[in-house]
């Protein structure tokens, strides 16, 4: 992928260096001189190194990008650059090492969030912000590939796609036969605005509610729009304590994990596009139902509640704490962000349960929107195999019976459904390989399952969330950490982009 001759990657290096230059400016405004200079000297590195890539590469009459090209420069995003971006994490924290620097910033740019800093307060400032820029970043590059590359080659299917990229609708395949790297900076100038302008409503709410510094209420703006859950604080948002701003957070999480806000029509359908759209009612539904439970296990199951919350005991007031708790964090890991309410140990005291380590994930694994910043199988998906199901055990009763399950793009294909079981069973089979790879080293069943999902659905904080340890990734051998790097990687690009990768002739080869 070239823009008038220049390797697409080359430019996003290129930019990579030119971000190394804000965490050094912040880092001289609070006078850490060492912070400064290495992230200084690592801009120069990049910027120098890109700048040799590009005249080397620079072809005046660039061949027509295919899809193994398209594919490759995405894989080549999230894997080769963090090779670049570690660059300054290692050289203020020597201690992590090479690899776990290089885990640092992939799980940065993956928008997954696992960190192997159990104290993020004690590390550098301009570090805690380098990794939340990654993080922006990353999720920036997910949207722009979505609607340059996934959705015009097929690879990704939604609701409303063509509300994303108009052109691919009406051009369909044909799309793909334009100039790639002209079609990612179309989107990117696009998608770009709009994101932006999200992530800079968010930290001017966090801060107007007196969540934290400027860097706090940057880093979790940045954290909220691009899902990756990264927290520059000891305890992560929850350490906040502030429910104005879990409130803007909640409404930023939605967003984030919804293609909707990128539409042309939006602003003209309003809350109708809202309602309508099947992955948005999932959403709503799947977290009414997950905060409903534990709010309404409190009469089934926990007839009185410990002694760590005497102030909820059957209380309305104490009612409403935890189920606001519960439907935070819930929409949370559904959304694979990952922060967690203030509240959300009043909503595990008033529920009777310790930690629902099996629900969270799995509200994780089912993960966001698709064409989104967030991971998993997707809303969509869910939504298309659960009409499927529902189809299927209505047609035992009435066997000639037509399903018509509609969505604001048409009626739901036999497409949707075989995209859906497809990428279920890819999701099935990685979780399967990398829970087998973990154990290799050594790690322990539950704890190799729990920290593949968490690195398949991009959200880190849920190894976190589940073991009630900090610092469980830092207990993990070091190829344990290099095959979660691969899994946050697999996850980030999408299984069925790596298979078809893998084998380009199913997308008509190079010509797309």
């Amino acid at each position: 992928m070239r823009v008038r001759g220049v390797p697409l990657l080359a430019m996003a290096l290129a930019a990579l260096g030119g971000l190394m230059l804000v965490p050094a400016l912040f880092a001289a405004v609070e006078q850490d001189w060492r912070a400064a200079r290495f992230f200084l000297y690592s801009a120069i590195f990049v910027g120098f190194f890109a700048a040799i890539w590009g005249a080397a590469a620079h072809d005046p009459r660039p061949e027509r990008a295919g899809a193994q090209t398209e594919l490759m420069a995405i894989l080549g995003f999230f894997t080769w650059l963090p090779v670049f971006a570690a660059i300054p994490i290692w050289l203020l924290h020597p201690a992590l090492g090479a690899e776990g620097a290089y885990f640092e910033a992939v799980s940065a740019m993956t928008t997954t969030g696992a960190t192997l800093f159990d104290r993020p307060q004690e590390s550098h400032r301009a570090v805690q912000l380098w990794r939340a820029m990654l993080g922006w970043a990353g999720g920036l590059a997910t949207l722009t590939a979505a609607a340059a590359v996934l959705l015009p080659r097929g690879l990704t299917q939604a609701p409303g796609a063509s509300q994303v990229m108009p052109e691919s609708a009406r051009a369909g395949r044909v799309v793909a036969l334009v100039d790639s790297g002209g079609r990612t900076l179309r989107a990117l100038r696009r998608i770009a605005p709009i994101y932006g302008a999200l992530t800079a409503a968010l930290a001017l709410a966090f801060l107007a509610s007196g969540a934290g510094d400027g860097l706090a209420a940057a880093a979790h703006a940045m954290g909220v729009v691009s899902t990756s859950g990264i927290s520059p604080l000891d305890g992560g948002f929850a350490a906040l304590d502030n429910r104005w701003a879990e409130a803007a957070a909640l409404a930023g999480m939605i967003l984030a994990a919804s293609r909707l806000i990128y539409r042309r029509q939006i602003a003209r359908e309003g809350w109708r596009a809202w309602t309508a759209d099947p992955e948005m009612r999932l959403l709503a539904l799947t977290a009414a139902i997950c905060a409903g439970w534990l709010f309404v296990r409190h009469w089934i199951g926990a007839l009185t509640l410990t002694e760590a919350a005497p102030e909820l005991r059957d209380t309305i007031a104490g009612g409403f704490v935890a189920l606001w708790g519960a439907a935070m964090t819930c929409i949370s890991f559904l959304t694979t962000t990952g922060y967690v309410s203030a509240d959300w140990a009043a909503a595990r005291y008033w529920s009777g349960l310790d930690t629902p380590t099996l629900m969270l994930l799995g509200l994780a694994a089912m993960g966001g929107g698709v064409a989104s910043t967030a991971g998993g199988l997707k809303l969509f998906r869910a939504y298309a195999l659960f009409r499927h199901g529902s189809a299927e055990l209505a047609r035992m009763v009435h066997p000639h019976m037509i399903e018509t399950a509609r969505t604001p793009a048409g009626r739901l294909t036999r497409a949707d459904v075989m995209n859906a079981w497809v990428y279920m069973a890819l999701f099935l089979a990685a979780m399967a390989t990398g829970t087998a790879l973990l154990t290799l080293t050594e790690a322990p069943f539950a704890l190799s399952l729990e920290a593949t999902i968490a690195a398949l659905s991009n959200t880190g904080p849920a190894l976190v969330m589940v073991t009630g340890d900090p610092a469980a990734y830092k207990a993990l051998a070091p190829e344990a950490r290099l095959a979660l790097c691969g899994a946050m990687i697999l996850g980030r690009i999408e299984i069925l982009a790596f298979v078809a990768l893998l084998n380009p002739g199913a997308l008509g080869g190079r010509g797309g």
